[in-house]
């Protein structure tokens, strides 16, 4: 799964999008625009020992994802810290959770 964002202009909301399973497994980019403090989760449903891959492409260096297993507050990925890149083993069947955020 690729990201690709756009910095706009100050507001503060969170959407929520849940990505196909079909669609998750043949890679797929998903384009959004993020504005102010808004943020969007991407949800994915996975088998165990999937591989989770993000590429998130932004022309604002201020923006991250974090990836969580849905109803956890422990993160699989940090962006802030790891970078744009992710590449995760999940570890359990399960939903999972890419939550990018300025």
């Amino acid at each position: 799964m690729a990201l690709a964002f756009a910095a706009a202009s100050a507001a503060q909301a969170t959407r929520t999008e849940t990505v196909a399973a079909a669609a998750a497994a043949a890679g797929t980019i998903l384009k959004g625009e993020l504005k102010g403090d808004d943020s969007i989760e991407y949800v994915v449903v996975a088998e165990a020992g999937q591989r989770l891959s993000i590429d998130l492409s932004s022309s604002n260096a201020s923006l991250y994802f974090n990836v969580l297993p849905q109803g956890s507050e422990e993160a699989l990925f940090i962006g802030s810290t790891s970078g744009n890149v992710a590449d995760i083993p999940l570890p359990a069947a399960g939903t999972y959770c890419t939550d990018a955020f300025n």
